[in-house]
């Protein structure tokens, strides 16, 4: 049978420049499609035997809803009329003309303030669709009127000068009045008392009233789409950086996407309006100002974080402070200087540009981490701040405002960028995560050490000092006894053979280590014994026999020293047996150094990365006990009761360190007196098993405001020098990774912390 090859599946994967390639162009793509279906204005001009007027006669609405009145306008200045006059003279809107240009003021008038009249003839088609203008911001007060009837107005040009009064404060569209005559006049008579380029200076719209309003809300839609956007990830970098406060370089993105989020809502369709109608107009427009001034400073302040290898702060910070005084003018200057003083940190910016420019291209230079997501977001927002600039000083004619687009781009390609770090330092911190935590063990393992370091000393010390006293004296008595013991053996009877056998059975099988008190009256009652017994040597026998263990005298012995040479007998037999009480010491003390330097080797021994094995918790505990063992010799009594519990998957290197941080703390809690108890059991929970470790002391107890933070890191109740506020912050960290519990009882006279190992 043919076997049919089924087709491998491959894995769809997409190259970050192609991402980013599609995001552009649909970006972009949908804001062009979305000004064709807008039917942006087109200029349609024509001349008549008199006057120029725009000739709509013949224009389709159906399918060009909207059009441009740039052309064709005819301007009047220093008065207001209905109709041309001598004075007036033809302006294209859409060329930017300094107020003063077309209407200079008297001596003694500061620049910019007047009045003038802008005025349009029109003939518009017979049965048209009800039509409107569409007005942008113009910023002056201004009575509007259609032939010679007022259809609205923007403030109150006839009224005082009042600041709150001179602000546009959003985008108007006006209806016209149906119509019969042949020509329609429309015509703007404005006064200017606080800018100082006013007047008409961009196109007015005109259109069917029901595609004004569709014009609008598109462009108040995509305004607030973009404001939201850049809002969202500005949030969402602070919180980057609310959970890494290194990363200085996410709040200031969050301050940048701030700004920008309040630029867009205070300009174009002012969308902030929408949200808060009563906002006073002055301050959208002093906040209109700041977003810029202070977005222009957080933007190169944020790319120095990113890039202050390549520029010295000495340069930033006199750079950072030029817009210092736009800065302050925004709040407690007039609208009037403001808008005057805009040219210069226009200048001011271009030179920011060139400082971003040159850092980008230090760092794409450098090949820095994520380099081509960062350049290309700067060289968008350059791009689309330079097309606005050139917008700006141009009049916005032939041109399209992309600033708000290029931001959305920077934005959006900067988080990612900003990601990438985030990402990239989470798993270097992840991978230097163990290394850490190895320093961290290990360096509180020296500081234990180096306070039990002079016990372990007198620990080993002790055994060897035993040694040496021992072999000293064995070498001694080897050559006198070998000397005479021709003589000894060949004067000792079968009885004496028979005694000396049974006292070194006793002597080197003597476990029992009896209290001076209990020597005492084994003693007393053995010399009464043996006074008794009529034998003159009662007291050094007794004392003999008590020192190698012997707690009562048999009948049998009597005899050899009822005798004139039982004297010599136990001298004979002192010889014989502290050679062997010597041999057997020497055994004992060098068990005792060897278990001790294995315990420290163990306890000083850790793998990073060591994999849980079976191992025995008892035998943990002791290991440790064996290291500590010099801490208990002032006054701290030791009850061990170590059951019988099975050995456990875990990490004993690191459980070493748990025992020794609770014991030391235990005992210090004490003052080095009182009772120490360390106790292991079995314990079953429903189908939960664990291994029971309980430590516990008779010490003063942990204050209530203390059992919160005794786990924390560098908390400690020991003065300076004593202690690192490391080793119980360690010890949870270690029983969590074992996945265990921790759990404290505490008052006056008793403290037990309790380990719950799974078992």
């Amino acid at each position: 049978m043919k076997r049919t090859q089924v087709p491998r599946i491959r894995k769809l994967t997409i190259d970050p420049k192609v991402f980013i390639f599609l995001f552009i162009s649909i970006l972009f793509g949908i804001h062009f499609v979305g000004r064709g279906l807008s039917a942006e204005p087109t200029t349609a001009s024509f001349v008549g035997k008199n006057e120029k007027f725009v000739d709509l006669r013949n224009w389709d609405f159906t399918n060009e809803p909207i059009l441009a009145l740039q052309d064709h306008w005819i301007f009047t200045p220093g008065e207001w009329n209905l109709s041309p006059n001598e004075k007036s003279f033809p302006i294209e809107l859409s060329v930017l003309l300094n107020w003063n240009q077309i209407n200079p003021t008297k001596p003694g008038i500061p620049e910019g303030l007047g009045i003038g009249t802008y005025s349009i003839l029109l003939r518009l088609p017979p049965n048209a669709p009800p039509l409107g203008v569409y007005l942008e911001t113009i910023r002056t007060t201004s009575w509007i009127y259609q032939d010679t009837t007022l259809i609205g107005k923007i403030g109150d040009p006839g009224k005082a000068e009042e600041e709150t009064e001179t602000m546009n404060r959003e985008r108007i569209i006006l209806p016209l009045l149906p119509s019969d005559k042949e020509f329609t006049r429309i015509t703007f008579q404005v006064k200017n008392y606080t800018i100082n380029h006013g007047g008409l200076w961009k196109e007015i719209k005109m259109g069917t009233v029901s595609d004004l309003e569709r014009l609008h809300m598109r462009l108040l839609s995509e305004e607030s789409l973009i404001a939201g956007g850049l809002l969202i990830l500005g949030i969402y970098e602070l919180g980057h950086y609310l959970i890494r406060k290194r990363m200085i370089s996410s709040l200031y993105f969050f301050f940048f996407c701030f700004l920008m989020f309040l630029r867009i809502i205070t300009t174009g369709e002012k969308s902030l309006l929408y949200l808060s109608p009563g906002f006073p107009s002055i301050w959208l427009f002093r906040l209109e100002y700041f977003s810029f001034y202070a977005g222009m400073t957080v933007a190169l302040l944020y790319l120095w974080t990113l890039t202050h290898k390549f520029l010295s702060q000495r340069v930033l910070i006199p750079v950072l402070l030029l817009f210092s005084p736009g800065i302050f003018l925004c709040f407690a200057g007039s609208p009037y200087i403001i808008n005057g003083t805009l040219w210069i940190f226009q200048l001011l910016s271009v030179l920011y540009l060139a400082l971003c420019i040159y850092l980008v291209i230090r760092y794409i230079l450098a090949k820095g981490e994520g380099y081509w997501f960062f350049s290309l977001s700067f060289l968008l927002l350059v791009l689309a701040t330079a097309n606005d600039l050139i917008f700006f000083n141009n009049g916005g004619k032939n041109s399209t405002q992309l600033l708000q687009y290029g931001l959305l781009c920077f934005v959006v390609f900067q988080a990612l960028f900003l990601s990438k770090r985030f990402t990239k330092e989470i798993l270097d911190a992840e991978g230097n995560l163990k290394a850490a935590q190895y320093q961290l063990v290990q360096s509180e393992k020296l500081s234990s050490l180096g306070t039990i370091v002079a016990g372990v000393a007198h620990e080993i010390n002790s055994p060897l000092s035993a040694i040496k006293s021992s072999s000293s004296l064995l070498t001694e008595k080897l050559q006198s006894t070998f000397q005479n013991l021709p003589i000894l053996t060949k004067s000792f009877s079968e009885h004496e053979w028979t005694i000396l056998e049974a006292w070194i059975q006793i002597a080197c099988n003597s476990m029992d280590s009896l209290t001076t008190k209990e020597m005492r009256l084994i003693k007393r009652e053995m010399i009464n014994v043996l006074e008794g017994k009529g034998i003159a040597i009662s007291e050094d026998l007794a004392d003999f026999l008590v020192s190698i263990g012997c707690k009562e005298f048999l009948d049998s012995w009597i005899e050899p020293f009822q005798k004139e040479s039982g004297k010599s007998f136990l001298e004979s037999i002192k010889e014989i047996i502290s050679m062997l009480q010597n041999a057997q010491t020497i055994q004992i003390a060098s068990e005792r150094a060897g278990k001790i330097v294995k315990s420290l080797k163990n306890f000083s021994h850790f793998d990073p990365n060591a994999e849980k094995k079976s191992a025995s918790i008892n035998e943990s505990i002791e290991t440790v006990l064996i290291i500590l063992n010099s801490n208990f010799k002032g006054g701290v009594e030791l009850v061990k009761e170590l059951g019988e519990v099975p050995s456990i998957p875990c990490y004993p290197d690191e459980l070493n360190q748990v025992w020794t941080n609770l014991i030391q703390n235990a005992v210090q809690a004490m003052d080095g007196k009182g009772i120490l108890k360390v106790k292991t059991e079995f314990r079953s929970f429903g189908k939960e098993n664990f291994v029971a470790v309980t430590i516990e002391d008779s010490g003063k107890g942990i204050p209530k405001e203390y059992k919160e933070k005794i786990f924390d890191p560098f908390f400690t109740t020991k003065p300076v020098g004593e202690g690192t506020g490391l080793g119980l912050h360690i010890t949870k960290q270690i029983i969590e990774k074992h996945e265990g519990k921790i759990e404290i009882e505490s008052q006056a006279g008793r403290t037990a912390f309790t380990i719950l190992l799974p078992g």
